[in-house]
Parts: C-alpha cells; structure tokens; sequence
C-alpha cells in the first residue's frame, strides 16, 4: 500500500464511490471487471468477518483489498443475552472509544438500536449518558457496520431499525 492512502472501511463509502474504488483496485492487479459485484455482494449480502472468508474471489484480490481496506471499523467485544432474547452489543471503535447496539426479538419482528453517536452533549440530570462527554458522530460506515454484523452475528436479519444516540430520546 502506498505510504499516502489512507486505509479506509469499505462501507464508509456511497454506491458510486464504492463502485469506483473496487473498479481502480481491480484494474490496479489486472482482475477483471466482474469480480467487483462479487465483492459487493459479499459485503452486503454475505458479510464476511475478514476479506480471507471470500472464498469464491483469487487470493490476490483478497490480499490488494486486505492491503488498501479495512473492512469492519467495528470489532465486538461483548455481547449479553437476557432471558427474553434480547442482545445487547459492546463494539470497540477502530477510532477508539465502545459503543453499543440493541437487538430486540419480538415474534416475527426483530428490531435492531444503532448508535449514531458516543456519549451526549445534553448533560440532562436524569441521565448518566452526559456525565462521560461527547466524543462525536459516528462514521456512516460504523452505522452500517452494526447493522451487518449484527445479522451476521445473529443469522437475525432486522424487521425494524431504530437509530439512536446516546442516553434518552
């Protein structure tokens, strides 16, 4: 990898921006054009939990998109189960810093919390969320990403989604 750029999360990126990288990326090793679906694919629909469980891609795309991309800023560090099926996840930011997300079962809906935020800049009295600050907004790909290792996680795939910051609504 070139010493300049810098190594980013594939799902930080919008569809045309992510259709352009993987494009540069492929046409830079000389892999064909097609494979780019492929890779789209794994990332929405498969979710793999490392660039090497792309079983049906050559080792040397595996290896260009280990070397130019991360490909979940989050990694879990804690996952509770209470005795009504609900999970509550602990993710560990690349950036730094935890942040949690909410899977809540319910018959035949399952509803999943994202965090959008860490911490609160309100400080409300009722609250403990403010007493820790406010580091800021989460990356569009953080967001994304609980959303797909969660299902990945949970073979749960989501029939609600709530988006949420830190402490009350």
């Amino acid at each position: 990898m070139s010493e300049n750029r810098a190594v980013k999360s594939l799902y930080e990126f919008g569809h045309e921006e992510l259709y352009s990288a993987l494009g540069r990326l492929l046409s830079d090793i000389g892999a064909a054009g097609y494979r780019r679906k492929q890779i789209i694919r794994w990332l929405y629909e498969r979710t793999p939990e490392r660039f090497s469980n792309m079983s049906d891609l050559p080792k040397s795309i595996r290896a260009a998109l280990q070397e130019q991309f991360v490909l979940h800023p989050l990694t879990s560090r804690k996952v509770l189960t209470s005795v009504d099926g609900t999970r509550k996840f602990l993710w560990l930011r690349s950036t730094g810093g935890e942040i949690e997300s909410v899977l809540i079962p319910d018959g035949r809906r399952t509803t999943y919390c994202i965090s959008t935020q860490v911490g609160c800049p309100v400080k409300c009295t009722f609250c403990a969320t403010g007493y820790g600050g406010f580091s800021g907004q989460l990356s569009p790909g953080e967001i994304v990403d609980q959303v797909l290792q969660m299902r990945r996680l949970t073979d749960m795939a989501p029939t609600n989604l709530v988006l949420m910051g830190m402490g009350e609504p």
